[in-house]
């Protein structure tokens, strides 16, 4: 718990944190969710940072990592929450487009975060031609395998 308070000075007196226009930020403890979204993106010609939970981002981000351009974190993290995560960003102006990603179904939870701005919310199993053209818009390119738009839908 120590390690949130250097963290949430770092964002509250650095508002001007760089942002690397051409990184994913991945936050999920599951390795095989964190590999098989690298697997779904790697077309996209972008880099990928990988964190097992959203302290390791913001410790990251304390010591000078420059914020990604597109953030998918699991939403039910150990620690701070996906939906914490999104939320201390925004709070300290620190716009990041946040992808949320869970096997939990909530119909409240997801409400909940697209209210808070995230840019979406899916359920896992992930639906891959929808992911890419959510990150591929983010990242202001084109997707190979455009999606209709729509509600909330599994993944």
């Amino acid at each position: 718990m120590s390690e949130r308070v250097p963290v949430y000075n770092a964002l509250k007196c650095n508002m001007t944190v760089p942002q690397d226009t051409s990184t994913i930020s991945i936050i999920d403890a599951d390795e095989h969710a964190v590999v098989s979204v690298q697997e779904m993106l790697g077309g996209l010609e972008a880099g990928f940072s990988i964190y097992c939970d959203a302290e390791s981002f913001l410790l990251s981000v304390h010591d000078g990592q420059p914020l990604p351009a597109c953030l998918i974190t699991e939403l039910l993290l150990p620690g701070l929450s996906g939906l914490e995560l999104f939320r201390l960003l925004k709070a300290n102006e620190a716009h990041v487009p946040t992808v949320l990603v869970t096997a939990e179904a909530s119909v409240p939870m997801a409400v909940q975060a697209i209210r808070a701005g995230v840019a979406d919310y899916f359920l896992k199993p992930l639906n891959e031609p929808r992911l890419r053209h959510v990150v591929a818009t983010i990242l202001g390119r084109t997707a190979q395998q455009p999606v209709s738009d729509g509600g909330m839908r599994r993944g």
